[in-house]
Parts: structure tokens; sequence; C-alpha cells
């Protein structure tokens, strides 16, 4: 096509040349009265080009052959798109039900331990299956099981099930079925859809006319009744010509005749025959039928631009919905129907949880502890919540011996008005048995013998209000039952929760969050005031009353590219089981600062409080509080195709040996990390300096990592330890492999031996190891 083009560009012009000398189909030689046809000329017509070819076919005869090709200056140009429509395809079958998610199993090795607490040997072994499930296409759950298995005291063998109802992700299903819904909805009036089947119709017939028109047959047609007039009139002009050579008079009169109807034929020759004339009519159909498609095709992009505005306007509201009540009322609107009772109460089932699971309701009540057994909570346009289990607060469970603590219950009801997102007003009752750790004192001892146990009543009234997107309000007052010794005085411990005279078993709190977007700010403020007396699942007081207070601002500056974190506080005890070494009068202030730039290092730096347990000589577990700042700069870049990142952090520890288990105290630490990626080959470079009152060190360590084919990846690094001052030098090992088989799934293994420091000026070995397996499905 693309050399037929190329010749056909360079002989139009010659062809154009020679047909501009012939106005019709022959010329008429007026001498001899015979017609000349030029070897070859051409007619054009739409966007083809009509090629003629006159031959000799015997005496005075002649041959008329043509052909039709595309006109090669517009052979690229599409003059009517196909319209392709925009109805939804066919809707898939959903399997019944759909699992995805991984099984985890990890061991952990580390000869020694200094930090959170002091121990050797420690081996854990750790099992999780994570899993999603859908049923029916519609309704998501969660489910996880995790296990683990330890040998040190501080850490409690468990097994644990939780299955959550993923309120969220069946929301967003809701939302997408409506979307789908009212789409096919607004499709299904077919404004559109008339047009395209018009513009198809006219497009058919457009078609239809200029394929007829198209074809050389029409054209050899045309030929052939010119053909039969001039043979006609050929024979006409040989009998007039034998009339004169005779110079028969009396043939005077018919020879006139003949004269005049050769003469008529000829007219007729240079005339549209009627063929021509049923193609010309085709023809103004044809563009007639073009201009139409052209207003047809504007209408179609009309309805086409209205159709979807209207989805998307539509779309926004579904998709911008809070609430049920929200939801159902955009999709009504958008005619995607409403909702069913059935789709109305899952959607304000806002937590469906049985199992071990973390929950939190106010600050005063029930707030980050871990429940096993059930949480549900349930809002449309009242508000319901209970929860019932037995309670575990051992998050960080190597803080006393397991088995050392009695069992503690809960059992909660919350029952409100209003929605949680705009303005709602919730009345909380809680009871249960909880730990008094002998009363109000917070000393925890080691020795493993029973705690005091106490039954303990509260109740609270929270309101939360909405002002606008970017402001809400909290306030919560709660009242509870008086602590008590073991055994003693539950009756009128409970008669207290509602003696109002007596305020030292009441708190207050008071949060405000504020967002300006006009300046890119955000502001977190709170009030705290705790009674002596008061209990809660969410407090742990010391016998005095405790005033907190806080202040927290985010800012964004620089167009997005520096952002500043800043707090102030007065906290309120509420730390369990730890004997806190700092004053409730104290003040904690932190500052965080990250700067993120296009084709710049990130920068960030953080100056914040940090807290160390440690173990008093009469077992005693204490909480210090120091300050740590850290800066950091993350620079990933490219030189000459190879992909690197270079990393420097700083960070520097605030606290003294005497007041900290770390072995490093005072501290300071340079740390400088230098990856290349060559493909397969990575490395990875770490330089690293440390010093404080007892000791100074250098760190270097050199790794390398190597993928071998699709599946394996092997690595390893050696590491030096230098103690500056004639401290001597330590070297260490590190290997690695992991191995990606497709159906069993990935193992990792990780191996070092390495040094770390003991305390006493000097480096101690130091071994840790780790086996990983996850398998996805």
């Amino acid at each position: 096509m693309k050399k037929l083009r190329s010749i056909l560009t360079r002989l139009l012009p010659l062809i154009c040349g020679v047909g501009s000398v012939v106005p019709g189909f022959a010329q008429l030689d007026t001498t001899s009265h015979s017609y000349v046809f030029p070897h070859s000329w051409y007619r054009k017509d739409s966007n083809r080009v009509f090629l003629y070819f006159a031959s000799s076919n015997g005496c005075k005869s002649y041959r008329i052959d043509s052909m039709s090709v595309p006109d090669p200056r517009t052979l690229d140009v599409e003059i009517v798109p196909e319209i392709a429509g925009r109805r939804a395809a066919g809707k898939k079958k959903v399997p019944f039900f759909q699992l995805h998610g991984n099984f985890n199993y990890s061991f952990d090795y580390r000869s020694i331990l200094d930090t959170p607490f002091a121990t050797t040997n420690l081996q854990q072994h750790r099992e999780q299956v994570y899993g999603d499930a859908t049923l029916m296409g519609k309704y998501p759950f969660r489910v996880i099981v995790s296990s683990r298995q330890s040998n040190s005291p501080f850490f409690k063998n468990y097994t644990d099930v939780n299955v959550e109802f993923k309120q969220p992700a069946y929301r967003q299903t809701m939302k997408e079925n409506m979307v789908a819904a009212m789409k096919e909805r607004v499709q299904a009036q077919d404004t559109l859809g008339k047009y395209e089947q018009q513009l198809n119709g006219q497009r058919s017939q457009w078609l239809s006319l200029t394929r007829w028109l198209d074809d050389p047959a029409r054209q050899q047609e045309v030929v052939q009744e010119k053909e039969k007039l001039y043979h006609e009139a050929l024979t006409l002009g040989s009998k007039t010509a034998g009339g004169v050579a005779g110079k028969d008079s009396s043939s005077g009169s018919s020879d006139s005749s003949v004269s005049r109807k050769r003469d008529s034929l000829m007219a007729l020759i240079r005339q549209p025959g009627l063929l021509e004339k049923k193609m010309q009519a085709a023809k103004k159909s044809a563009d007639s039928l073009l201009k139409a498609m052209a207003g047809t095709k504007f209408q179609s992009d009309s309805a086409h631009g209205k159709e979807d505005s209207t989805i998307r306007a539509l779309e926004t509201k579904i998709r911008n919905a809070r609430s049920a009540n929200d939801l159902e009322a955009a999709g009504r609107e958008a005619g995607a129907g409403g909702l069913s009772a059935a789709d109305k109460r899952l959607m304000a089932l806002t937590h469906f949880n049985v199992g071990r699971a973390s929950v939190n309701y106010s600050d005063l009540t029930v707030n980050n502890i871990s429940l096993t057994g059930v949480n549900i909570e349930y809002n449309p346009s009242w508000y319901a919540a209970f929860a019932a289990g037995s309670v575990d607060y051992l998050f960080r469970d190597y803080v006393v011996a397991p088995g050392s603590l009695p069992k503690q219950n809960l059992v909660l009801g919350r029952l409100g008005w209003g929605n949680k997102k705009k303005q709602i007003y919730i009345l909380t009752v809680y009871t249960g048995t909880k730990n008094s750790f002998g009363g109000n004192a917070i000393v925890v001892p080691a020795s493993g013998q029973p705690m005091t146990t106490t039954s303990i009543f509260g109740y609270s009234i929270e309101a939360k209000y909405t002002l606008d997107p970017n402001k809400l309000l909290t306030f919560e007052v709660a009242k509870s039952s008086t602590p008590y010794a073991a055994g003693v005085g539950r009756e009128a411990s409970y008669k207290d929760a509602f003696a109002y005279a007596n305020r030292n078993n009441e708190a207050y709190s008071a949060k405000f969050d504020l967002n300006i977007p006009e300046t890119h700010s955000t502001f977190n403020l709170f009030y705290k005031e705790v009674g002596a007396d008061f209990q809660s699942y969410s407090v742990f007081n010391t016998g005095n009353r405790q005033i907190g207070w806080g202040i927290k601002w985010r800012q964004v500056l620089f167009k997005n590219q520096l952002t500043v974190t800043a707090q102030v506080k007065k906290t309120t005890f509420d730390d369990p089981l730890i004997l806190s070494s700092y004053s409730s009068s104290m003040l904690f202030e932190s500052l965080q600062l990250v700067y993120r730039r296009r084709k710049w290092p990130v920068f960030s730096l953080g100056y914040m409080p940090s807290t160390q347990l440690t173990k008093d000589s009469a077992g005693n577990l204490v909480q210090n509080v120091y300050y740590a700042l850290t800066a950091t700069a993350v620079y990933a870049y490219t030189v000459k195709k190879l992909r690197m990142t270079s990393s420097l952090m700083y960070s520097r520890f605030y606290n003294k040996g005497t007041d900290s288990g770390f072995v490093l105290y005072d501290a300071q630490t340079t740390l400088y990390t230098q990856q290349i990626y060559w493909g397969k080959w990575n490395t990875q470079t770490d330089i690293q300096y440390t010093q404080q009152p007892s000791l100074d060190y250098w760190m270097f360590q050199q790794g390398l990592t190597v993928g071998i084919g699709k599946y394996v990846t092997i690595g390893g690094s050696m590491k030096n330890d230098r103690v500056t001052g004639g401290g001597g030098s330590y070297w260490g090992a590190g290997l690695q492999g992991q191995v990606n088989f497709k159906k069993v799934g990935s193992l990792r293994l990780q191996y070092s031996k390495d040094y770390i420091p003991n305390g006493t000026g000097t480096l101690v070995p130091y071994n840790w190891g780790r086996a990983n397996w996850i398998k996805v499905f």
C-alpha cells in the first residue's frame, strides 16, 4: 500500500495535466468528424481517483478501460470514526467464599539482651495466620490467629484468635455497587444510545452508497453506456459518408435526418447518462448523509458530556457519604435504589470483634486495653456498644513474670444518640475486676506473689461536636467507685459512685481538634483532671489528684516541603505497673521537623522524651524518662544508571548511667550508610562512631547481596569494631539467604556474630539469628 501510494503521488500531477485537456470523455475533431481519445485521463470522486485508458479495438473502434484507487492525498483520513458502544459488560459470577492472606513463622535467637531487660539465650517462636475473607463477594471479614512460645519467664506463651467484620471494606463495597448501579441506570436511559444508533444507521447508509459509487463496475457501466452511444454515432457517420460518395440525390433528406440523429447522440455523449445521473444523485445523498452524521456526532458528544457530568456528580455524592443515611440519600438521588434493612444494619455496625483485640472508647473509661472476648459497636441514628471479656494490660508483658497477676475482666455498655462523625451524646457504664496493686500504690513486686484484685464500677457522659469538617470538640465527665481493701468495703465503694458530694472519685476531660486549611495548620489541645480515688480501665493513678494538659501543633510550610510538629504537655500517670520517677508537675516538650524537596535529600530532626525500664535492688520496675535527639538525612539518586542511597544519622541520649538500663548512656552515635544497587548485586557500607563516658569505638561493616536466578538470594557481611585508646579490635561476620518457592513460599535465614558494649569499657560477644518463612495464599 505504501508503494502504491508513492507511485500515485508521483503520477497524479501528470494525470491531472492530461485530464485537464479533455473536458469530457472525448474531443470532436471537426476536420475528420472523428473523436480523439487521449492516452489516459482521470476523474476524482469523493476520496478515490478513477483512471481511464483508451486503446484501439479494430477499425474506428475503441475500448475504454478504467480502475479505481484511493486518493493518495486522503488515504489516511478517516471520514467517520467507528462508534463504540458504552454499555457495561456483563456481570461476572461472584464466588460464594473467597480467602486471601498469608501464613508466617519466625524463630528468633539472642545470646544476650540489654534492653528492655537483661537476659541471655533468648529464644522465641512465632506463628501467625492472617486472612481476608469475603462471603458472596459482599461481606468482608478479617481473621488473625497468632501464637508465641518463649523460653523466657518474662514472655508468656499464648495463642490468640481474632475475627473482625471489616465495616470500612463493606461500606466501600456498598458504594462501589451503588456507583455501578447508578451508571447502569443513567446509561439505561439510552439518550446517548439513541444518538449512537442513529449515527451508526446513517453511517451504514453512507458506507453503502460510497461502496456502490466506488465500485469500479460503476465506471465500467458508465463507459459501456458511452461506448454504446459512440458506436451508434460511428454507424450513422458511416452511413452519411456512404451517401455522399454515391451522390444519390434522393437520399439528401435521409442524410440530413441521420446527421441530426448523430448530432443528438454526440450531444448525449457529452452529457451525463442515466447511470451517471443516478450516481450523481447517490453522491448528493452521500454528501447529505455526511453532513447529517456530523450533526448527529455533535449531539452524541454533547449527550456524552452531559451523561459523564451527571455520573461524576452523583458518584462524588455517593463516595463522600459518611453514614448509612447519607449513603441512602445519595443512592436514591442517583436512582440506584435505597439500602436494604440488612445493609443498613451492617453499615451501622462500626465494630464487631470476637477474640483478642484492642479496645478504645474514651479517655476516662476504657482506652487502649487488650480484651479477649467480644466487642460490638453500632451506630445508626442512635448509638450502642458492648464489650465483655478478660483484660490483659501486658502490652509489654515483660514488666512482671507471667502468672503473677490474677485474671481481670470487663463488662462495658454504651448508649447514646447521634452520629459519631457529626454530633453525639454517649452514656458509658463499666464494671469488672481490676488489679489495685496494693491499693493505689504502683510499686510492683517481682516475687510473683498474688496481687490484690478489687471490683470497680463507673460511668461517664461524653459529648462530641463536629462543628465543621475542621473543628471537633469532645467533653467527658466520669465518676467511679472508690478503692477498698480486698474483701472489705465493696458495698460502700459502689455507693460512693453515686455520692455526688464526694469529688475525689470524679474525672474530667476535654479535647479540641482544629484544622486550618488556609494556613495548613493543625492544633490538638487536651485537658484532663483525675481525682485521687477515681478508678477506670484507662487511668492508673497514684493516690493523688492529677491534672494533665497539652497542645500539639503541626504546620506545613514551603509548599508542603517542610513539616513541623511541636508538642508541650503536662501528663497524668497512665502507665500501669510502673513506679514513675518523674514528678506530676513536670512538663514534656517535643519537636519534629521533616523537610522534603524534589531531587534533594530528605531531612528530619526530632527532640522528644523517651522512657526506659529498670529494675531496682528490691525487684521493683521503675520507668525513667529522658530526652533523645535524632537527626537524619537520606538521599536516593542515580549515577551512570546505578541506583544509590546515602544516609547519615546522628543520635544523642540525654540520660545517665544511674537512671537507665541501657549500657549506652549519655551516648552520641553517628552512622553513615551507603547502598549501591547493581541489578542483582547490591552492596551496603556502614561506618559508625559511638561516644559515651566510658566507651568510644568505631564500627566498619561491608555487606554484599547477590541474586541467583529468579528464586535465590544470598548475602554476607564483614564487621570490625575498634575501641579507641587501645581497647582492641573485634571482628564479626554475618550470613543471610532467601529462597522463594513458587508453591511453598519464601524462606529467609539470617545469622550474625557481633559484639556489643557491656558497660565496662569493653565489648562482649553477641550472636543472633532469625529464620522466617512466609506463604501467601
